[in-house]
């Protein structure tokens, strides 16, 4: 069991479990263990200060996720951790195949999930597992990723100190409409003249048929810093 694993290597352990049978299961393997707090609730409904007095912990540095994640949270799950007020050192997840490789996606394959993820964390892919190692089988492949969040220098530098406001700003009307180029996605959106975004495109070594999913992390946040203060 996870548990047991993570309670032989870890100071502390903080098991956030909303399955009633589950936490029942939990207190019995814990065995009264003074290294180990059961936290009977939803994940994404705990409170920071709540994780933070359980942890024993300040900095975001201090502590790690390692998660079985019901796969119809992780979206809200890593947009919590990776975005949120008290976020960890790194994530160890188990997570769906295709989002797996979402998350990891290069230019060409990008989303919205492949930026969010790509512009906080060092993301690798550890293993695929296949359905046939868990009982009952799931319909779906899994893999174990792990998310290395970068240190405040470290984004700071990623992001050239540009907002992140504007570049998720830029990226939303981008992936509105995935099919269309980005030119036209921002040209219906932002006050600028066609010649002025062709121009900003070329600074930024963008093709003026490029569309969303095709800029890499360093040309999206490029392209916020040409266009601050222009819109």
């Amino acid at each position: 069991m996870l548990t047991l694993e993570l309670l032989a290597r870890a100071q502390r352990v903080v098991v956030v479990e909303l399955d009633k049978k589950l936490v029942v299961a939990l207190q019995k393997v814990g065995m009264g263990s003074e290294k180990l707090k059961i936290i009977a609730d939803d994940v994404l409904k705990v409170s920071s200060n709540q994780l933070k007095s359980e942890l024993m912990v300040d900095k975001s540095s201090d502590w790690q996720i390692v998660a079985n994640l019901p796969y119809e949270i992780s979206g809200a799950f890593l947009e919590r951790f990776l975005w949120g007020d008290f976020t960890p050192q790194s994530l160890t997840l188990l997570l769906q195949r295709e989002v797996a490789e979402r998350l990891a996606a290069k230019p060409g394959k990008m989303s919205l999930l492949s930026l969010s993820c790509q512009l906080k964390s060092q993301i690798k892919i550890i293993r695929h597992i296949p359905p046939q190692a868990f009982w009952p089988p799931p319909r779906v492949q899994s893999s174990l990723v792990r998310l290395d969040l970068f240190s405040p220098k470290d984004y700071s530098d990623i992001i050239d100190y540009q907002s992140p406001d504007l570049i998720w700003r830029l990226a939303r009307i981008g992936f509105s409409a995935r099919r269309k180029v980005l030119i036209n996605n921002l040209l219906a959106v932002l006050p600028l003249a066609k010649e002025q975004l062709i121009e900003i495109f070329t600074q930024a070594n963008i093709g003026i048929k490029a569309r969303a999913q095709e800029l890499s992390i360093r040309q999206w946040v490029l392209l916020a810093r040409l266009l601050a203060g222009k819109i």
